[in-house]
């Protein structure tokens, strides 16, 4: 089917599979308007991935009733309201991705509501501003976590450490306003218990990574990428180079 009207193809393509019932995923690239129409998924029963939908042609509360999804990644628009069903949940959800449409004039999004109806997320990953992370009691059992452009104003490392299923840690760009947001918050002993791969990127107001990671003896690969080489020095044989060096595999890469 030619992609020659984006938005246009990928609603006819939503009818055909609906028709035939027999899709298990649904990928829609770079889809941020449908003129005029909601998109309809109500016959999808058997739909576990949905990928890139704007939550303007989209309501959650349709979404909800596609009760074998596993797999859904919406994108947020301008100051566009997150409509949570109340009395639904998400039963078989197991990765949620959040990005916005578009960062400009984008208000920071609540995502407790949303995720407190998801009580089977592994997967998380959000790339938009938002105003806190969720209780711990609700991403407790998270195995990754990705966080970018979050603008997230108070150190959650602390919080983070005690998530006893992380595996993964992705920290990218703008996750943080503020650089002591990681420097000056303590790892403690004991936290992070099953983290094995942390992944910095283009955190530029970051200038050292926590001091506990060195108790992290779990962590067993480090990815640094897009990050000054000031940073880059100070781990590879500088002065963070104690707090790291029980990491086996520690990539570096565009420095600048």
């Amino acid at each position: 089917m030619a992609a020659r009207h984006g938005t246009y193809t990928y609603v006819k393509l939503i009818v055909v599979l609906a028709e035939r019932k027999l899709t298990t995923y649904v990928y829609a690239v770079a889809v941020y308007k449908v003129k005029g129409r909601t998109l309809q998924l109500n016959n999808l029963q058997s739909l576990q991935t949905l990928v890139n939908v704007p939550t303007s042609c989209c309501d959650l509360k349709d979404l909800v009733q596609l009760t074998r999804l596993k797999k859904l990644k919406i994108r947020v628009d301008t100051n566009q309201e997150l409509n949570v069903p109340k009395d639904s949940t998400f039963e078989q959800l197991e990765s949620l991705a959040m990005a916005a449409s578009t960062l400009e004039h984008l208000q920071p999004v609540d995502i407790e509501p949303l995720f407190s109806i998801c009580p089977n997320i592994r997967k998380l990953q959000v790339e938009l501003p938002i105003l806190t992370l969720p209780e711990d009691n609700l991403i407790s059992r998270l195995l990754k976590l990705t966080l970018r452009h979050t603008h997230l104003n108070c150190g959650p490392m602390s919080m983070l450490g005690r998530l006893q299923d992380l595996r993964i840690l992705v920290l990218g760009t703008d996750a943080f306003i503020r650089t002591e947001m990681i420097c000056s918050e303590g790892v403690m002993e004991g936290a992070f218990p099953c983290l094995n791969h942390l992944h910095i990127e283009d955190c530029v107001r970051l200038c050292e990574v926590p001091d506990g990671l060195r108790h992290v003896s779990t962590l067993k690969k480090m990815v640094i990428k897009g990050m000054s080489t000031a940073f880059c020095c100070r781990l590879r044989r500088g002065v963070d180079f104690e707090k790291v060096q029980h990491v086996q595999s520690r990539d570096f890469l565009d420095v600048f």
